[in-house]
């Protein structure tokens, strides 16, 4: 069947921010005299915000609310972002034209919040490439569950097999596996501790996929 949709996560995939997300994390933290492990960084990869601080008020005995963890988490993205120096990941572009060419819609599936995602496809001038987003806030169960994705098939109206999802991390490819969709793995540099193994493809530079769409997809 003909691809008709690219799913793309973005953290660490349309760009290397998970260096940047880490350094978030840590601020938020300190601000509350809290400091977290490599391990807790790496295990919420890919995961809603909400969940991440949700856990963290339970585990790290937190008394802020909610809500202000998570508000403090993206003003401080927002902010620190533009300044970051932090580039395009190497062939996105590539595939992003390649995918227009040939009426592949592309779609932000991911589990960041809506204004960030927006500052981010602005930042990397990719905004006119994609055609649709879903954030992690519209779904209740974030990633591994498959949620997020099937609402981002639903929306577009897209079956599973005409799709094609793109991650990075160990909850987005189990993502992608739960809800039936064939998967590229992307091995990111800075994604230490990531289990990319049972995507379809790995690939290291994104540039890679159009190689991959033009041998093994009708597009």
């Amino acid at each position: 069947m003909k691809l008709k949709a690219l799913l793309w996560d973005m953290d660490g995939v349309l760009l290397d921010s998970e260096p940047l997300h880490d350094v978030v994390l840590s601020k938020v933290l300190a601000h509350y005299g809290k400091e977290c492990t490599d391990e807790d960084r790496i295990r919420f990869m890919g995961t809603t915000s909400i969940k991440m601080w949700a856990t963290f008020k339970e585990e790290y005995d937190m008394d802020a609310p909610l809500e202000e963890l998570v508000n403090m988490q993206w003003e401080y993205l927002i902010k620190m972002l533009p300044d970051s120096g932090i580039p395009a990941s190497s062939g996105l572009k590539d595939v992003l034209k390649y995918a227009k060419e040939n009426n592949i819609a592309c779609a932000i599936v991911s589990s960041s919040r809506r204004d960030f995602i927006k500052t981010v496809l602005n930042y990397l001038d990719v905004a006119e490439y994609f055609d649709y987003i879903v954030d992690g806030f519209k779904v209740e169960k974030g990633k591994p569950a498959p949620d997020i994705y099937n609402l981002a098939m639903e929306t577009g109206g897209f079956k599973p097999e005409e799709c094609l999802i793109i991650e990075d991390s160990t909850n987005g490819v189990g993502a992608a596996v739960n809800a039936g969709v064939k998967c590229i793995g992307y091995d990111n540099p800075t994604s230490e501790g990531q289990d990319i193994s049972p995507a379809n493809y790995v690939v290291k530079n994104l540039g890679e996929i159009v190689d991959i769409l033009k041998s093994d997809f009708n597009s």
